[in-house]
């Protein structure tokens, strides 16, 4: 099976309060061949950035080698669309947090046939326990280095590199599922 896996990073957590996408990373993972391959990677810009109050002090630009001018500088995210919009018609997708990354392509107008999400498959896996002793929903670092304990992986909160990564949790989940149906 072929799906992608789709990262984002944006200025804020609500797209309905204004938040924007600022790049979008999408790999495409056969689960068949455990391959993954790039399928989309780029910054792009939404004509509502805004430079002078919000956007432009989010936390992608204090917090990854995103920057303000990356941002001006790029492409519109309406000049991708048709070729966006053709990988969503084409393959599912899932996302490390579905409902965040799904929230704001369906703001943008962009249809997509949705799979399971990628933090809520890891959760049954991970190891590491919340403050109360149960198993804690896991963030990408924490169950990729779980399940690549060989593989020392600092999440970079760039798209295409998030996506790749979460493509390589995929896989490991998709082993441990024909594993336990054996």
């Amino acid at each position: 099976m072929e799906i992608i896996v789709l990262d984002i990073e944006t200025t804020g957590f609500y797209p309905k309060k204004g938040d924007v996408m600022v790049e979008l990373g999408m790999a495409l993972v056969d689960t068949d061949a455990k391959t993954i391959k790039r399928l989309f990677d780029a910054v792009v810009l939404d004509d509502k950035f805004d430079t002078v109050n919000t956007h432009a002090y989010s936390w992608i630009f204090k917090n990854s080698t995103l920057r303000v001018s990356d941002v001006m500088n790029a492409n519109s995210l309406e000049s991708y669309r048709d070729e966006i919009q053709g990988y969503l018609d084409k393959y599912p997708i899932t996302a490390f947090n579905m409902k965040f990354d799904t929230s704001f392509m369906a703001e943008n107008g962009f249809t997509f046939k949705k799979t399971k999400c990628l933090m809520e498959a890891s959760h049954p896996y991970n190891v590491n326990l919340d403050k109360r002793g149960r198993t804690k929903i896991p963030n990408v670092e924490e169950i990729y280095n779980q399940f690549y304990p060989n593989e020392k992986y600092v999440e970079t909160h760039r798209a295409y590199d998030d996506a790749y990564h979460e493509g390589k949790i995929l896989l490991k989940l998709v082993e441990l599922k024909q594993k336990k149906d054996k």
